[in-house]
């Protein structure tokens, strides 16, 4: 339970990250260096930074759904939105990159996640 309720809070730090907090140059330092790691053609990073803006926009649009919820009943309700929309963000990724770029692609979510739930634990701390 305790590695699902991390996983939640990764997903939720990433979501907040990526819908504007003070992390936000960050992120587009981090989402700019993601594009330019997978040696992507010109036309797959035109279709990858459409799939990212897409999954930015309705990433938002769960935020801002539940702004009003706080703690165990925002993540409650958020974890499966989010999963849905990671679910469906992965796979047009997966129609666009080649199999070495999806790993690639995977392993730089997973270390962006960790760093975003290791800073979201470092906040929680400091409170």
């Amino acid at each position: 339970m305790l590695k699902k309720f991390a996983k939640v809070l990764g997903l939720l730090s990433v979501s907040a990250l990526f819908a504007g907090s003070v992390f936000a140059t960050d992120m587009a330092a981090q989402k700019e260096e993601m594009i330019n790691s997978l040696n992507l053609t010109p036309d797959q990073k035109t279709k990858v930074v459409e799939i990212m803006n897409e999954s930015h926009t309705k990433r938002e649009e769960i935020l801002n759904k539940h702004a009003n919820q706080t703690g165990a009943e925002k993540i409650k309700a958020m974890a499966p939105e989010l999963k849905k929309l990671h679910k469906e963000t992965q796979d047009k990724f997966s129609k666009v990159l080649d199999e070495e770029q999806m790993i690639k692609l995977e392993q730089m979510q997973d270390e962006m996640f960790h760093a975003a739930r290791d800073q979201a634990q470092k906040n929680n701390q400091v409170k």
